[in-house]
């Protein structure tokens, strides 16, 4: 419960935040997401594509 609560929530961290890095931890760490001022990064894996990785931050 609390952890789909706390997705839904990373939008708005995403828009205030200046820098933001976001990992999956699934098997091993690997950076799905960066966020540095204006400019936005995105890296897709096994377990998320692009698509989701934008769903989840916000983007379109």
């Amino acid at each position: 419960m609390f952890y789909s609560l706390a997705l839904k929530l990373i939008p708005e961290l995403v828009e205030i935040a200046d820098v933001m890095h976001i990992y999956d931890n699934t098997s091993v760490p690997y950076r799905i997401f960066k966020k540095r001022k204006t400019e936005y990064f995105v890296w897709a894996n096994d377990n998320w594509d692009e698509e989701a990785i934008k769903k989840l931050v916000g983007l379109k």
